[in-house]
């Protein structure tokens, strides 16, 4: 997919509009590849419980849990986030996908600037 979208980019790119148009299919497309060998890859994506644990208008964060395996992920659905915190049980997490603007500190999980329509997945270790 990453061949084909640099490909087209390449082919659009006398146009600004239309390249930023196949920009974000691209983006989009990438990311829900990357996405999908996740959920391959990580057992409490495949088939773990969903345990709700906030969320807003614009946004939400959810636990998926399979036996002792643990991940917290937060989806961010309209305009940028600028913080949210969201409490953990974990001695320490462990950046797994997606957005990196994030401190752990007192068992707690601090997400800065999470841009629109974007998440971020981390485990939770401990």
């Amino acid at each position: 997919m990453l061949e084909f979208s640099k490909n087209i980019l390449s082919k659009v790119s006398f146009d600004k509009s239309l390249f930023q148009k196949e920009l974000q299919k691209s983006v989009y497309w990438i990311k829900k590849k990357d996405l999908m060998n996740l959920k391959s890859q990580l057992t409490p994506l495949k088939k773990g419980k969903f345990e709700l644990i906030g969320y807003s208008e614009t946004a939400v964060a959810f636990r998926r849990y399979f036996e002792s395996e643990s991940l917290i992920c937060v989806i961010n659905r309209d305009s940028l986030l600028k913080e949210w915190k969201i409490e953990t049980d974990s001695n320490e997490i462990e950046f797994i996908w997606g957005h990196e603007e994030a401190k752990y500190k007192n068992n707690e999980i601090v997400i800065k600037n999470l841009a629109p329509y974007s998440g971020v997945i981390f485990k939770e270790i401990g």
